[in-house]
């Protein structure tokens, strides 16, 4: 993909929730959508953006209904606390973030 193709989804992706959607939320957004239904854990989503555990933690929380600063964020994804082990938290888009992804890319929701 060239760099003005995702320069493009970037702009689309803000457009879509807002303007505080970064590159890096961009990514954890993608890689949660590339994940499937099944979600993805945190630690693993960390790995795979290569986003500092603390960075990453915080895109996370700033996609869900409730940012990291307590206001009303886009609601993109939900993050659910592990039945079976209590220190792992999946993270799976919301409707509204399988709406977005597939507006981003062309196909419908």
């Amino acid at each position: 993909m060239n760099p003005t193709a995702v320069l493009a989804i970037l702009s689309r992706a803000r457009d879509l929730v807002d303007d505080s959607m970064s590159v890096q939320k961009l990514q954890i957004l993608l890689a949660v959508a590339a994940a499937g239904d099944a979600g993805i854990d945190q630690g693993s989503l960390q790995q795979r953006t290569k986003q500092a555990r603390s960075t990453c933690s915080k895109n996370v929380h700033d996609l869900t209904t409730v940012t990291a600063r307590k206001e009303a964020g886009p609601g993109l994804v939900v993050v659910e606390q592990d039945a079976m082990n209590l220190r792992s938290n999946t993270v799976r888009l919301t409707q509204r973030g399988r709406s977005v992804v597939s507006q981003l890319f062309g196909k419908p929701s």
